[in-house]
């Protein structure tokens, strides 16, 4: 897919946003994203795929292309969990786990959700909390 192209679809979704933030002022950008793909975790993966960007960095740049637009804080970094990856903690109290949900503050900060193995208890972490097992 050419450049035009996924910047013209990216356009198309960002259009139907500012008619949605119309009626939901309060509403960002992010927030229609995670609305748009289904309270999906990982919108930014199903956002390249559908307009057909290379990665990551291609999409920031696109989404800065577009005038106007409020700054897309949420995909400042790309988490370095997955969903179903096993990790621990290996500072202070022990916590095996497996990543449940990875979610982006406010500030654009990555938090990860570890289930814990064996008693199922969730946490949430900052990334440098955790290894991958």
């Amino acid at each position: 897919m050419s450049e035009k192209t996924s910047i013209e679809k990216l356009t198309n979704i960002y259009s139907e946003y500012l008619v949605r933030k119309q009626s939901q002022p309060a509403m960002t950008f992010s927030d229609y994203l995670t609305f748009h793909y289904y309270q999906a975790h990982d919108w930014y993966d199903k956002l390249i795929g559908e307009c057909g960007f290379s990665g990551l960095s291609e999409l920031r740049d696109a989404l800065r292309k577009i005038s106007g637009m409020e700054s897309p804080t949420v995909i400042q970094q790309e988490p370095k969990f997955k969903i179903g990856d096993k990790a621990y903690k290996p500072k202070g109290y022990k916590f095996p786990c497996t990543i449940v949900s990875i979610f982006y503050t406010t500030s654009g900060e990555v938090r990860i959700v570890g289930e814990m193995d064996d008693y199922g208890m969730l946490h949430i972490f900052n990334e440098s909390q955790l290894e991958l097992v």
